[in-house]
């Protein structure tokens, strides 16, 4: 079971552009295996994503640190972990993942921002 870290922060969903749009976080009962490697390549002009890497931003404000945990607890008692998709996709030259941590199971626990990194514009 996951350790989750609190936060006080809401909880913002990620509204898409039709009802099937996924959320950049998943609930407990959709709890998924974050193992390495990801098999994700970077993607940064979606909605979906600059809406993930908004959060990491605020996360990355609320923890005081640059190496975020993925599974949280938000002010309003929501748990759920990033999405692995997400976190794939956030990887490379100009995104805003640097690296990530593994924990003893090869586990993606947290993931380290990049400490230059600006936050896109909507």
């Amino acid at each position: 079971m996951p350790r989750y870290t609190p936060v006080d922060l809401d909880f913002e969903p990620y509204i898409g552009p039709s009802a099937r749009s996924t959320q950049v976080f998943v609930y407990d009962n959709s709890y998924t295996d974050t193992s390495w490697p990801l098999g994700k390549l970077p993607k940064v002009g979606e909605g979906r994503q600059r809406h993930f890497v908004e959060q990491l931003v605020r996360l990355s404000a609320a923890v005081g640190s640059y190496c975020i945990p993925i599974h949280i607890e938000w002010r309003d008692r929501i748990q759920n972990q990033m999405d692995k998709g997400c976190i794939g996709h956030s990887f490379g030259p100009d995104s805003a993942i640097a690296s990530v941590a593994i924990n003893h199971l090869n586990e993606v626990t947290h993931v380290i921002l990049r400490e230059n990194f600006n936050a896109p514009n909507n």
